[in-house]
C-alpha cells in the first residue's frame, strides 16, 4: 500500500516551477512511517550508486520523521587563495561600473559613488566573509577566523575577494535605489557600454564594420571569446566555456524569425561570484560579464531578446544549506537587430 501512496504522490499535479526537492519532499510525506524509514535506510548494493533524486528523498524523509539520521554537516573547507587580478583592469572594471550606475542613484560623479561604496565595504564585510568561508546559505552567526584566512576587507581590489567586496558595495547601492525595471535596464545598458570601452583596451581591435550593417554570427562569436579571454587573462575569470551549438550562420544571414540563436556562457569562479550570490533575489547582479556581452552584441548589430542566469555547484550536497556554487551560467538569445520574431 505504501508503494501506491508513493506513486500517487508523484502523480499529483504540481506547479510548473516545482523543484525536484519539493516533489520528493511531498512524496516522502505521503509514506507511512515504517515504509519511509525502510526506504531511507535501504543500503545500496556494492554495484549500485544512489542517484541525486533518491538521496534527496532520503534526506527529506529522515527530516519529516525526525529520525535524526541526516548526515551531520562537515566543517566547510577553507576557500581557495584569492586570485590576483591585473590591477589596471580591476580598476577599469569597477570605475566603469560606477560610471554606469552613478546617474541612476543621483551620485554627482562616478568618483563620488566609488567613495560612497568604499564607505559601505566595512559594513558589508562580515556578511561577505560568512559567505566566503561558510557558504552563502550558512546558518553560521558570523565570520570565524578559525576557518582560516583574513577578511576580504583587508584585501586590495587587485585581489579576487577585495574586488568582489567592492563590487558588492557598488551594486548594493544600486539595489537600495529600487529602480523601476525600465530605469534599471537603462542603467545596465550604460554599465555595459562603459565596460565595453574598459575591456576593449585589452583586446585585439575588431575588424571595421560598415555603418548600419550587422556582423556575421562567426564574427560575433570571435568577439565574445576575445572579451572573455581578456577577462580571464586579467584574473577576473578562472575559466569560461561557450556553448554555441545553436549557431547557424545561414539562418542568421536570413534575418528572419528563424535567426534567433541561443548562446550559453559558463563562468568559473568569477571575481564577482559571491557578490552575485549575496544580491541574488534583490533585483540586481554585480556579474559584469553579462552587461559587457549585452553591450557587445548591440555594438555588432545583434539584439538580446532573452537572457537568464543560473548558479551551479559541481558537487552534490545532501544538505541544501551547504550549497556552494562555483559557476554561473549566462544564457542569451540573440537575433539580428530588426529581424522579425
Amino acid at each position: 500500500m505504501w508503494l501506491l501512496s508513493l506513486l500517487a504522490a508523484f502523480s499529483l499535479p504540481s506547479p510548473p516551477a516545482a523543484s525536484r526537492r519539493q516533489l520528493l519532499s511531498r512524496a516522502a510525506a505521503s509514506l507511512p512511517a515504517p515504509a519511509a524509514l525502510a526506504f531511507a535506510a535501504e543500503a545500496p548494493s556494492s554495484v549500485r550508486v544512489k542517484g541525486a533524486a533518491e538521496m534527496d528523498l532520503e534526506f527529506y524523509a529522515r527530516g519529516l520523521l525526525g529520525s535524526g539520521g541526516a548526515p551531520r554537516s562537515a566543517p566547510p573547507p577553507p576557500p581557495l587563495a584569492a586570485r590576483q587580478l591585473d590591477a589596471a583592469l580591476a580598476k577599469r572594471l569597477l570605475d566603469a561600473a560606477a560610471a554606469g550606475i552613478a546617474p541612476s542613484v543621483s551620485a554627482p560623479s562616478a568618483a563620488k559613488l566609488r567613495q560612497a561604496a568604499g564607505a559601505r565595504r566595512q559594513a558589508l564585510a562580515i556578511e561577505y566573509d560568512r559567505a566566503l568561508f561558510a557558504g552563502a546559505f550558512s546558518a553560521a552567526g558570523g565570520y570565524d577566523t578559525s576557518l582560516g584566512g583574513a577578511s576580504a576587507l583587508s584585501q586590495p581590489e587587485a585581489l579576487q575577494y577585495g574586488f568582489d567586496l567592492s563590487a558588492l558595495a557598488l551594486f548594493t547601492l544600486l539595489s537600495e535605489a529600487r529602480l523601476p525595471r525600465k530605469e534599471l535596464a537603462a542603467c545596465y545598458a550604460r554599465v555595459g557600454e562603459e565596460l565595453l570601452v574598459a575591456v576593449a583596451a585589452a583586446t585585439p581591435a575588431p575588424p571595421q564594420q560598415a555603418a548600419g550593417s550587422a556582423s556575421s554570427l562567426s564574427e560575433i562569436l570571435r568577439g565574445v571569446r576575445a572579451l572573455l579571454d581578456a577577462l580571464q587573462r586579467g584574473g577576473y575569470l578562472a575559466a569560461y566555456a561557450i556553448d554555441d551549438g545553436d549557431a547557424d550562420e545561414g539562418l542568421w544571414q536570413q534575418r528572419s524569425s528563424l535567426s534567433s540563436t541561443r548562446l550559453t556562457v559558463t563562468l568559473t569562479d568569477s571575481a564577482a561570484l559571491r557578490a552575485a550570490l549575496l544580491l541574488n533575489g534583490r533585483g540586481v547582479s554585480p556579474e559584469l560579464a553579462r552587461p559587457l556581452l549585452s553591450a557587445f552584441f548591440a555594438s555588432r548589430g545583434a539584439e538580446v531578446t532573452e537572457q537568464s542566469d543560473f548558479f551551479l555547484d559541481g558537487e552534490y550536497r545532501e544538505n541544501p544549506k551547504e550549497y556552494r556554487p562555483t559557476q554561473q551560467l549566462l544564457s542569451f538569445t540573440i537575433a539580428p537587430s530588426g529581424a522579425p520574431r
